[in-house]
This record gives structure tokens, sequence and C-alpha cells, in this order.
């Protein structure tokens, strides 16, 4: 069995719906068994996948409050690092490489 193949055992299929009790563990769920995430295509269609579920899993039911929609955007922050960081592979790593939050003096400057 491969490593992807065992991380993919571990993240089995898409978000599973035991809400509170997943929440409180932070444990989403994503198959990628049948992805060659080593390959560009993979490593997208992967990262789009962990993106799904991340909304999913996060999901407040189309709130309106702006503290939820917040939180929400933090969570699924916070689900898609995870998630990346678990699945190890690094085009899909390199694929994700979350926007900078900071500028170049050159660009300040300017």
């Amino acid at each position: 069995m491969t490593r992807y193949s065992i991380l993919a055992a571990f993240m089995a299929t898409t978000v599973l719906a035991a809400g509170a009790a997943q929440a409180e563990n932070d444990i989403m769920v994503v198959r990628v068994s049948d992805l060659n995430v080593a390959s560009t295509q993979g490593a997208q269609v992967a990262l789009q996948r962990i993106k799904s579920a991340a909304s999913q899993f996060c999901s407040d039911a189309d709130s309106r409050d702006l503290g939820r929609i917040a939180q929400h955007r933090s969570c699924e922050a916070r689900m898609i690092g995870k998630a990346v960081r678990s699945l190890d592979a690094p085009v899909v790593t390199a694929l994700y490489a979350p926007p900078s939050t900071f500028r170049l003096a050159s660009e300040a400057t300017h």
C-alpha cells in the first residue's frame, strides 16, 4: 500500500455527517486514493476536493451573521491547511501556498 493509499484510507470518503462530535475533533474526511497527487492535475483535483470538503465541514446553513461568516472562513482556512499538511504531498502543498499577507518594500513605495 502506498503512502497516499494509507492516507486515503485514513481520510476515507467525503465529509462525514457526524456534526458536533466531528467539529470537536476537527476530523474531515477526503477521498484522494484515486488520484496521482504527484502530478499537477491530480494535485489540483485533490486540493479542490479538500476545499469543497472544508466548505461543507464548516458550513453554517447560509448564515447572514457576519461573526458566523468570519468563523466559517477561519474554519475553512484551518481545515484546508490541516488537510494539506496531513496529505504531505509536495505538489498539493505547492499549489495550496496560502496567499501572502505581506507586501515587499519595493511594492509599498510605488
